[in-house]
């Protein structure tokens, strides 16, 4: 019997990204038959470049980070704007998702 994960990544960056591709290939490591259940907005190629167990890659935006205006300068209202167009989660989103994960 298989045994799922479900892993919600920020896709603020990639260092959220590389600390749970770090968990999962330690828990894959251990346990060769898990499958792990993605959700994220990173980009596919991260996983499928470093991860070394199988998973199922879930596009969905589970966070907003700090919304930047250049590399160095944040965007404070941009980020409350998001927030506010993010949060609260549809309660329709909520379902899928966990119907997702649970498949």
């Amino acid at each position: 019997m298989t045994l799922h994960f479900a892993y919600f990544i920020t896709p603020h960056g990639y260092g959220h990204a590389a600390r749970a591709t770090a968990v999962m290939n330690a828990i894959h490591a251990r346990r060769p038959d898990v499958c792990f259940e993605i959700f994220t907005r990173v980009p596919t190629w991260f996983f499928k470049m470093s991860l070394q167990g199988a998973y199922n890659y879930h596009d969905v935006l589970t966070d907003i980070g700090l919304v930047q205006s250049t590399s160095m300068e944040e965007d404070l209202p941009g980020t409350i704007q998001q927030l506010g167009e993010l949060l609260p989660y549809r309660p329709a989103l909520v379902e899928r998702l966990a119907r997702q994960a649970q498949e």
